[in-house]
């Protein structure tokens, strides 16, 4: 069980730092300075609501991994939240950060 917890850390902690480093490159994309050339300054708004868009995308999974990671931490990691069961491996390995087991999910109508 250890074993798992770790090699999940790692994951984790692997994702997050390349999630990081893509955040940052976005936000200095964002960052220069636009164009003089009104074409080029369209297209560069443009890019900066894409880039908007997928920094949002790359900040939520970054959420979701220190929320996961803070399970591991408190010993949640792989424990449905709402009837305390296990998570199934096959579960986690599709999605490490899940807080639901697959019977809850569907209770609920998530699924």
């Amino acid at each position: 069980e250890a074993v798992k917890l770790r090699d999940y850390r790692e994951q984790f902690l692997s994702e997050k730092a390349g999630l990081l480093g893509r955040i940052e490159a976005l936000e200095t994309d964002k960052a220069r300075a636009l164009d003089a050339n009104s074409i080029e300054q369209a297209v560069d708004v443009q890019n900066d609501e894409v880039a908007e868009r997928l920094e949002d995308i790359e900040r939520k999974r970054l959420n979701e991994i220190d929320f996961a990671l803070s399970r591991i931490e408190e010993g949640k990691f792989g424990i449905c939240s709402v009837c305390g069961n296990e998570i199934s491996d096959a579960r986690l390995k599709a999605m490490p950060a899940a807080i639901m087991c697959m019977n809850c999910l569907e209770d609920e109508g998530l699924v």
